[in-house]
């Protein structure tokens, strides 16, 4: 593409379309790779090389989950289990040897299966906490190794508040004989009931909504909120918009949990 002459249209036989076309270059001319490659590189091929971006690159950040770790930690290790047993009940593995283990930790050796010895709520709720670590002490946050639902009652390790946040342990109390039912409260239905996300609900780890009570047998009622002594409460535990469902199904759905009508059954 150097020889003086090239640029002009010379008539050629083209082959393919068995005609003569007006072509550039001449007759019997050669045209070399490297040519070819000078020529046609910097007109296709490095357009905008003489433009600079003189401007910085703006680093933006993912948005943080909705729940993080920076809310009740406990939460996280809950959620966890939730989505691992995906509704599966107590007497079938692997929630069988999870509610198992859940009552060994609080030092109770029956089964849970044992709807009378063995109801396992208040056991998942304080194994959760019991994986937590508290950076200024850099031990689990205080709980007791309980399978009581009532233990977070007249208990130091507990401290009673009155506007329930995420996370918190809602405890329902049945007044003929002590017992009772226990949970982390997830967030609340448009109709005002709570989601609690706890043990031995069904005989699972689930999602439920309870109002005053937790069944229509009205039993267990809604005794109060306890979250451990020596959790600092922050602003952005406190339940918000974003945190108001139209229903217990729509969490379990969320979680990949196995959904069927709840029952009320506690133990």
């Amino acid at each position: 593409m150097k020889e003086e002459g090239e640029k002009t249209q010379r008539k050629k036989w083209v082959y393919t379309r068995q005609q003569y076309e007006n072509r550039y270059g001449f007759e019997d001319g050669k045209t070399y790779v490297w040519e070819v490659s000078q020529e046609v590189k910097p007109l296709h091929y490095d357009l905008g090389k003489t433009q600079i971006f003189n401007g910085k690159c703006e680093i933006i950040e993912e948005e943080k989950k909705e729940n993080d770790g920076e809310r009740a930690p406990w939460m996280e290790i809950a959620l966890g289990i939730a989505k691992e047993m995906k509704g599966c009940e107590e007497s079938k593995e692997p929630m069988y040897s999870k509610a198992k283990s859940y009552l060994r930790y609080c030092g109770n050796q029956y089964e849970p299966t044992d709807g009378v010895n063995g109801p396992w709520c208040a056991a998942f709720m304080n194994w959760c906490i019991g994986q937590t670590i508290n950076s200024k002490t850099s031990k689990p946050y205080k709980h007791s190794k309980s399978a009581s639902s009532q233990a977070p009652l007249n208990n130091e390790k507990y401290i009673k508040i009155e506007e329930p946040i995420y996370g918190s342990i809602v405890v329902y109390r049945k007044a003929s004989d002590g017992t009772g039912h226990t949970g982390f409260l997830y967030g609340k239905t448009t109709s005002g009931e709570y989601i609690l996300l706890g043990g031995n609900q069904d005989q699972t780890v689930r999602f439920d909504a309870y109002g005053e009570y937790t069944s229509s047998s009205k039993t267990k009622k809604l005794y109060g909120f306890y979250i451990p002594a020596d959790y600092e409460v922050k602003e952005i535990d406190k339940l918000k918009d974003t945190d108001i469902y139209a229903n217990e199904d729509v969490v379990n759905s969320k979680y990949g949990i196995t959904i069927i009508k709840s029952t009320g059954k506690t133990n």
